[in-house]
């Protein structure tokens, strides 16, 4: 049975440099900054079982709760789309964060302390993924973890609490160091992996820097012991960042079409076992496709790349951005109805709902699934039958 998760966006953008006033007198940056400053009042209950389940602590761990999500319904929506663009992304990642604290409110009301935890906790997930969408955004070094116990997480988690308030620098420290010297890692390749992931994420993503990505890559040849599989996927990213950097030299004049590229020579070039091995070059698309969405009004060249996003996630999915394709294949039909584009994006959205919602036991596609697939089969311009 597919879940759809909440695609949570706790601190968007942590104060984009905008001194547009809203009309309650509060501008962009004010609203982030205190939705950030509520959600690290919590860490110290959230990363700590005892603290969060402990009677005394009840009545402030609500009331911190309910300041989160009172700073979680101010985020202005129209303000974030203005910002940032009409990316689907962005309207989402709100609304999911307003339920989703909710929820674990909910939860904690009833007593389910450790759902409520879990909610909680699973939305740094979230942060990551969406403060490393673009380098849109600055950093921020000043926020304090001293109160916070960390000798339960691991150095993927540590490095979700500073991306999701923006430390990019603190984050990078945390992965390299344990990448580099750490056991952690070493005994799991899985997590070694997965580290090295995220630092690219930030690299790439957040930062765009081929010059501290191409450095990365080179200490990681140099000084880690990887698996074989791993090794080859590293020494692509290598030459990923080399391209990269020679046409930083270049100039690129047409960002979508580098994107397109970068996708489809993805699929034909890499000829090992493993599609990571392109894996820089479709982050690298992935941002460049989410700045030409925000800056196009073309419709045409929206369902475009919208239809892109829809790919390139697709193929991201197992990095926590599995429900991100549906959404773009979505709205690229309703962006350009009735086209060929649409059919294209309708016939990938399909396969996904009837692929997630497919199981040992046979296929069962929930009903308000199925009238959504029969609206968008007929707003992409397939007949329907009567």
């Amino acid at each position: 049975m597919k879940h759809l998760s909440l695609a949570v966006l706790l601190i968007l953008t942590l104060g984009c440099s905008n001194s547009k006033k809203m009309e309650n007198g509060q501008n962009w940056p004010d609203k982030m900054q205190r939705l950030a400053q509520t959600m690290t009042d919590l860490l110290p209950f959230v990363y700590s079982s005892n603290k969060f389940e402990d009677p005394a602590n009840k009545e402030i761990i609500k009331s911190k709760m309910k300041n989160f999500a009172e700073a979680s319904h101010k985020v202005p929506k129209d303000r974030a789309t203005e910002l940032l663009g009409k990316d689907p992304l962005v309207t989402m990642s709100i609304e999911g964060l307003e339920r989703e604290i909710d929820s674990a409110i909910s939860s904690f009301d009833r007593g389910n302390y450790r759902y409520s935890r879990h909610l909680l906790t699973h939305t740094m997930n979230y942060c990551f993924a969406c403060h490393t969408r673009t380098q849109f955004g600055p950093k921020y070094d000043y926020w304090d973890y001293k109160n916070i116990d960390t000798s339960g997480l691991n150095v993927i988690q540590k490095s979700q609490i500073m991306v999701a308030t923006r430390q990019f620098d603190k984050a990078k420290e945390v992965l390299k160091s344990n990448l580099l010297t750490g056991t952690e890692s070493s005994e799991n390749p899985y997590f070694k992996e997965q580290a090295i992931k995220n630092y690219l994420s930030i690299v790439v993503k957040a930062e765009q820097s081929p010059e501290e990505g191409y450095k990365f890559v080179k200490d990681l040849m140099g000084k880690v012991t990887l698996p074989v599989y791993l090794a080859r996927n590293v020494e692509s990213w290598e030459n990923s960042f080399m391209d990269w950097l020679a046409e930083k030299k270049k100039g690129t004049t047409n960002l979508l079409n580098k994107a397109k590229s970068l996708i489809e020579s993805a699929d034909i070039v890499h000829t090992g076992a493993d599609s990571d091995s392109k894996y820089v070059d479709y982050l690298r698309a992935s941002t460049i496709l989410h700045e030409e969405l925000a800056k196009t009004t073309n419709k045409k060249t929206r369902a475009e790349v919208l239809y892109y996003l829809g790919i390139v996630y697709g193929i991201l999915s197992d990095s926590g951005f599995w429900e991100l394709p549906d959404v773009y294949f979505e709205y690229c039909i309703r962006e350009l109805p009735n086209s060929k584009l649409a059919k294209t994006c309708f016939s990938k959205y399909e396969q996904d709902i009837i692929v997630g919602y497919s199981g040992s036991a046979g296929t069962f596609i929930p009903s308000d699934e199925r009238k959504k697939l029969a609206e968008l089969k007929a707003l992409a311009g397939f007949p329907t039958l009567k």
